[in-house]
């Protein structure tokens, strides 16, 4: 079996950092250049197609996602904020928290997302189908809700049930 180690180390549930809102940042520094291309070979190296900063163990509010088949879709998002969304739907999702675990959750179709770039310029991009769904998702993340959160109390422990059992046949991070 193939295993992998991540670039940065990765906080799983029921870890307290993913219930906790993560703090605005203030300015973008090369610190926070630095974390996000961190955080960016942390997501590639999980198969990610997105990634907040409270998954690897920074509670601001920073995410990257790429939901391209070939690595060039990568998107920073520095304080995103969803300022208008469009339809509904049911999508199965997983979740590098949550190893092996996949629900069925109702999002928006489409999402405008305001917020900073790398180079603090504020943006307004307009993101449909699986990338609005992953962007809801990681904006999830910096508000301390998880996808266990998004499903009914029946659908979460079934699946908590489910997952308890299964989970240590997943293995995220290689034994040192």
């Amino acid at each position: 079996m193939d295993t992998y180690v991540p670039w940065l180390a990765l906080n799983t549930y029921p870890d307290d950092i993913l219930s906790t809102p993560c703090e605005e940042i203030a300015e973008v520094t090369v610190d926070i250049h630095e974390f996000a291309n961190d955080m960016t070979q942390t997501m590639y190296a999980c198969d990610g197609i997105g990634l907040a900063a409270p998954q690897v163990g920074r509670s601001i509010r920073l995410i990257v996602i790429d939901c391209s088949k070939d690595a060039t879709g990568l998107k920073h998002f520095v304080n995103p904020r969803i300022v208008a969304s469009r339809g509904t739907r049911q999508r199965a999702e997983t979740c590098i928290s949550f190893p092996g675990l996949k629900l069925r959750v109702s999002r928006a179709i489409e999402v405008d997302v305001e917020s900073l770039d790398l180079k603090g310029n504020k943006t307004i991009y307009n993101a449909s189908g699986l990338e609005a769904n992953c962007i809801q998702h990681e904006i999830d993340h910096l508000d301390g809700i998880t996808f266990l959160d998004r499903v009914s109390r029946q659908q979460r422990r079934h699946a908590l049930r489910r997952w308890e059992k299964e989970k240590n046949s997943y293995h995220t991070t290689s034994e040192i």
